[in-house]
């Protein structure tokens, strides 16, 4: 069995300007624990870091929604509120794209 647990998670920087042409930056670093049990995860089919970026991509993703509209919003200026976003399954398409031009 393996297992993600999200330990701490803090926004390391933020960038808001007024302006609608502006690209804000918003950085949110996580820390996270995976846990193994006695068996080797590659064994059983596990890609250990394919299932660790797109699952922790996939938690902190609500964090980032969240910050975003409060900054946005206690800045007095329309809110910016990010659609949600199934990231497994844009991560699995994206890469089905790029398999598909590499074989071109």
């Amino acid at each position: 069995m393996l297992a993600i647990q999200m330990k701490h998670y803090y926004v390391s920087d933020i960038q808001f300007k007024y302006n609608p042409d502006s690209e804000d930056i918003v950085t949110l670093l996580g820390f996270f624990e995976v846990i193994f049990n006695n068996d080797d995860p590659e064994k059983r089919g596990y890609n250990v870091k394919s299932l660790c970026e797109r699952n922790t991509l996939a938690i902190l993703f609500p964090y980032l929604r969240s910050t975003i509209s409060d900054i946005s919003l206690k800045a007095n200026a329309e809110p910016i509120i990010l659609p949600t976003i199934n990231i497994v399954e844009l991560i699995e398409e994206r890469e089905k794209e790029a398999g598909d031009i590499d074989k071109l």
